[in-house]
């Protein structure tokens, strides 16, 4: 039934060369197939590869704007601690004729900063899973201090928002400031490093 596949039948009809059309075209087209076989699987192997360095870079720079974010959002808080004042303050210090400035702390920053801001920062908005230690130690040392204060008057009935709460100890001054000045170039170095490696 195949007998025209092979040389013999094209030689009894006095036409050999017609087998090597067929036998020429049988190998372009096994050839072509193969051909077409290795570019598909290189192609799909390379589409694979980069569909995958797409999807992690896109987790990479996802991590990068929660880390981002968070520090910023860290960063906000040393409004509390800040040596120059603000609406936020938690030391207020009044300077009297021929005394050096007497420190005070405001219960109701005190108690915001404490009761409300960390927690909504650390956990609401989920900044503690993206602080680095180096900066979450310091910060934590400054709320444990802060809190020995909070806990004292706490449930004194004299105290109210307006407050102000003398400082007795000025070792807890010296802390705030360093800590502060330390904790803000902590802060800008993981945000500026995190800003180049996110334009990159």
């Amino acid at each position: 039934m195949l007998s025209w596949l092979t040389l013999d039948y094209w030689t009894k009809i006095n036409h050999p060369e017609v087998w090597d059309v067929i036998v020429g075209s049988l190998l372009t087209g096994f050839f072509t197939l193969i051909s077409a076989a290795v570019a598909a699987f290189f192609a799909y192997r390379f589409a694979l590869r980069h569909s995958r360095i797409l999807h992690n870079t896109a987790i990479k720079t996802d991590r990068l704007r929660r880390e981002i974010d968070a520090l910023e959002k860290i960063w906000g808080l040393l409004a509390y601690i800040a040596p120059n004042e603000n609406e936020k303050n938690i030391i207020r210090w009044r300077k009297y004729p021929d005394k050096e400035k007497v420190y005070f702390f405001h219960y109701g920053n005190l108690s915001r900063y404490l009761q409300t801001e960390i927690s909504q920062v650390i956990y609401g908005e989920c900044g503690g899973l993206y602080m680095p230690a180096k900066i979450k130690d310091p910060f934590f040392k400054i709320k444990s201090s802060l809190m020995g204060i909070y806990i004292r008057y706490e449930d004194d009935k004299n105290i109210n928002e307006d407050s102000l709460l003398p400082i007795e100890n000025p070792e807890l001054i010296k802390l705030l400031t360093t800590s502060y000045q330390d904790l803000n170039e902590m802060i800008k170095a993981e945000l500026e490093q995190r800003y180049n490696h996110l334009t990159y």
